[in-house]
């Protein structure tokens, strides 16, 4: 028994003499930690924002302002396909949000000092291009789905409204992540556009490697895809009812 116990005791005493030196240091990301990273976090949850509004209203519009202007069917009578007039509908969301960004974008870092990295130079920072335009076109698909639900340009922006500000601040879009409860994140961690706002951030603010983002990068692929050709069907489905009306 006491074979087993004195050595134990010599090893307490041991460490009781000879500490363990430990070393403290911050861990913060210093792009975040910085008040310049914070404006351009921030900055990004702005444009996501606008993404939100914009997508999410014009996808919901496509057909219902037609239809209210009362020139739906004489679109459908020229020479244009329903599939042009979704096109066209798109073309016309995408480009609403590439003004916004660039408004958001030339605020945040120009007038507030945010930091947001972008070097044209840099092969692997044209993936922030890609990455936006499928959050664009997310949001649009978002807008073409919820088109089930509105039949005039006032019931589409009430429903727009009804989303998106709940999404602000529960899918961690303006709110980070980690300040929300546990069970809000499945939400933030899940949602295709606070995905792709965060591969931004990751390649903008933090400035880390497109190569660890390749699996949350088709994750979003996939989800838009699927997203937006289901708001494609009900686009044709709302038009084939607004068509027989």
């Amino acid at each position: 028994m006491s074979s087993t116990i004195l050595p134990l005791i010599k090893e307490s005493i041991k460490g009781l003499a000879v500490p363990l030196e430990a070393e403290f240091s911050e861990i913060s990301p210093k792009s975040i930690a910085t008040r310049a990273g914070i404006i351009g976090w921030y900055t990004i949850g702005m444009v996501g924002v606008e993404y939100l509004f914009i997508g999410i209203i014009g996808g919901i519009v496509i057909v219902v302002e037609e239809r209210e202007r009362k020139t739906l069917k004489r679109l459908l009578a020229a020479p244009i396909t329903p599939w042009d007039l979704l096109i066209g509908g798109t073309l016309s969301g995408l480009f609403s949000e590439l003004l916004s960004t660039v408004t958001c974008i030339a605020f945040g870092t120009l007038v507030l000092g945010g930091r947001i990295c972008w070097n044209p130079l840099n092969p692997s920072h044209w993936l922030l291009v890609y990455i936006m335009l499928l959050v664009a076109l997310m949001t649009i698909g978002i807008g073409l789905i919820l088109s089930i639900g509105a039949k005039t340009v006032k019931s589409a922006n009430i429903l727009a409204s009804m989303v998106t500000f709940p999404l602000m601040f529960l899918a961690g879009i303006i709110i980070p992540k980690w300040i929300l409860p546990n069970y809000m994140r499945i939400i933030a961690d899940t949602f295709p556009v606070t995905v792709g706002l965060d591969l931004v951030r990751q390649i903008a603010v933090f400035n880390k490697p497109v190569e660890a983002l390749a699996l949350q990068t088709v994750y979003l692929t996939l989800t838009t895809i699927a997203i937006y050709v289901a708001g494609a069907y009900v686009y044709k489905h709302r038009l084939n009812k607004f068509i027989e009306e």
